[in-house]
């Protein structure tokens, strides 16, 4: 995406003052706040929650407390959670919880509202980490008083150069305090056993909704099914209810249609999933949306699948050469012939899902992300 030219009518906001006294370089206390409508459990765990538990669990620092709002079973190993009541007085009830866990590292993601007004209260350094697109200021003077509103905020982490790059263009004043954290993946527990034979299976795992492509998905598989009756789709279509009622009727009606060729499930709890992503020779990503990363992608990339995928936002940044087939713009036609090109080269298969796997558990591994990420917050902590 083409980065905006800086703005020369909004002035520089002064670098942020509000740090921990508490100068603990080496084991600084962290404390995470989740998005009210956080789901910090295995069941229909978002990809922010994800996200926050693996930064738990692959951190080398003591000690995490995560907020969020109350769930069923917390991830059993996603650090010491505090459930706080996700009513309207969710700021203060959270802010009330920070003051009792006393960190020296606040770590707010999704909401950087909430990240700046707790930031102007606490004596922590705090970190507002976005992990999709958001409405951008273009008017100078609105770019201004985010300058002013934001300032408080110790640095931002984005989950993609893609996601970083649209917000510094929009704000450049922030650029020196903020930081690409990936989404990363444990390459152990995404590894295909090793005498796997995949079955003639395509599979998709995402919501069903129009921005992700599934009703193109739909017609191209409805034509490349009719032609390879040993072929299978298997939709695992997430959390229903976070689904659009017209993309569910449709693909609903697409099963119906082909019985035997086509299963439908609702949402998998995530250590589930790498089993069934190690079946499936294909594995489809066709989003039409700006992908913030593109999380999905890179599971199944893990997984050893074959892909097809579009290059939407910050899915460029996961596929490189040999490692997918592009269908972009993605439509009916561009994904039909991707999956034709597949289905016909099995060897191509192979070694595209080999090619895929080291791509990605070398880039993307939790290692080096959560290393990176743990980084940031000995530096912050160490501040005064």
């Amino acid at each position: 995406m083409p980065i905006a030219p800086r703005a020369t009518c909004c002035p520089r906001s002064p670098a942020p003052m509000r740090m921990s006294s508490s100068a603990m370089a080496e084991t600084p206390r962290v404390a995470i706040v989740l998005p009210r409508f956080a789901r910090y459990q295995e069941q229909g765990a978002t990809s922010i929650d994800l996200y926050a538990r693996d930064s738990v669990r692959f951190s080398t620092l003591p000690g995490i407390a995560v907020i969020g709002p109350p769930c069923g079973t917390p991830f059993p190993d996603g650090g010491t959670y505090v459930p706080v009541p996700a009513g309207p007085d969710w700021r203060r009830q959270v802010l009330r919880a920070l003051r009792t866990i006393k960190p020296d590292v606040v770590e707010v993601h999704q909401d950087i509202n909430l990240a700046a007004w707790a930031a102007r209260r606490l004596k922590a350094p705090v970190v507002a980490i976005r992990h999709n697109t958001q409405k951008l200021p273009k008017l100078w003077v609105r770019r201004f008083f985010k300058n002013l509103q934001w300032n408080a905020i110790a640095a931002f982490g984005f989950v993609s150069e893609f996601l970083r790059t649209e917000f510094c263009a929009a704000l450049p004043d922030f650029q020196g305090r903020s930081h690409v954290l990936y989404n990363g993946i444990d390459p152990e527990a995404w590894a295909p056993p090793a005498a796997a034979a995949r079955e003639k299976l395509i599979v998709y795992v995402g919501r069903l909704v129009p921005e992700k492509g599934v009703p193109e998905l739909i017609e191209a598989c409805d034509r490349v099914l009719g032609r390879h009756p040993d072929w299978r789709l298997l939709i695992l279509g997430g959390n229903m209810a976070d689904a659009d009622r017209n993309t569910v009727a449709a693909a609903g009606a697409f099963a119906d249609r082909r019985p035997g060729q086509v299963t439908i499930e609702g949402p998998v709890p995530h250590d589930r999933l790498p089993e069934r992503l190690a079946r499936a020779a294909i594995a489809a990503v066709p989003s039409i949306v700006l992908e913030a990363f593109g999380r999905t992608a890179v599971e199944a990339m893990a997984a050893g699948c074959a892909l097809v995928v579009s290059r939407r936002g910050g899915l460029a940044e996961v596929v490189a050469d040999g490692t997918a087939v592009i269908a972009e713009p993605p439509t009916a036609a561009t994904l039909e012939q991707a999956l034709e090109h597949l289905i016909a080269a099995p060897d191509l298969r192979a070694d595209m899902g080999a090619r895929a796997r080291a791509a990605v558990t070398g880039r993307f591994s939790l290692a080096a992300s959560i290393g990176h990420h743990d980084q940031l917050r000995r530096r912050l902590g160490a501040a005064d």
